[in-house]
């Protein structure tokens, strides 16, 4: 059975949108607890305006959206809870002085550079317990978008690693402070905050087995 998402997406009029169809489980099953709050949405990447009419609906009255892309033409897309920024995803000044948001959505040009800019930069603005969701992470397999050493997936697979370092002696740093998880999905990667601390002795309970 669809969920509310997939459900609206096969009945809208509205403003056009692109998604792959295995992306909407992954958003409601992120997303759902945020339902019906003041919850505060960057997506990156706005092209024909319409899943900011999807978040608009989906989180609802009191959610402030804020869309931003590189082309001008998407200032038409503003409307009742709906921002538009204009601007460039690789503008470290215009990423510094963007405001603190609950959910960040990477949906913009797919690039490596862009990809791993942006979220070097705003993961760490997000706000507690938030969400850093990145799409179309196919684009590490596509040698037309991988303009960097290092391709995305690939960045974040690093990131795994810098999550479980203080196990083997290594340090435990900012990023594993704010880390809870890392989800990997068909062409998503979802980062969720919480503040951590260093995992204490795992706690035993019941009789030893002899």
């Amino acid at each position: 059975m669809s969920n509310p998402l997939e459900q609206w997406a096969n009945k809208h009029q509205g403003n056009f949108m692109y998604k792959w169809s295995q992306y909407f489980d992954v958003y409601h099953k992120h997303f759902e607890r945020y339902r019906g709050t003041n919850v505060r949405i960057l997506e990156i990447g706005i092209y024909g305006g319409g899943s900011l009419q999807m978040w608009k609906w989906y989180f609802g009255k009191y959610a402030q959206i804020t869309g931003m892309d590189i082309d001008p033409f998407c200032k038409k897309y503003k409307e009742h809870q709906i921002k538009i920024i204009i601007g460039d995803q690789k503008d470290e000044k215009l990423l510094k002085s963007l405001d603190e948001f609950d959910i960040i959505i990477d949906d913009g040009g797919h690039t490596m550079s862009q990809q791993i800019t942006s979220f070097m930069h705003l993961y760490p603005t997000v706000a507690k317990n938030g969400l850093y969701l990145i799409e179309d992470t196919h684009t590490s397999y596509i040698p037309s978008y991988i303009d960097h050493n290092v391709t995305f997936v690939d960045y974040c697979k690093k990131l795994v690693d810098v999550m479980h370092a203080h196990y083997a002696g290594g340090k435990f740093n900012d990023f594993s402070k704010m880390t809870q998880s890392i989800s990997f999905y068909d062409s998503m990667i979802v980062f969720e905050k919480k503040a951590r601390k260093i995992p204490k002795q795992t706690y035993y309970a019941g009789k030893e087995r002899k």
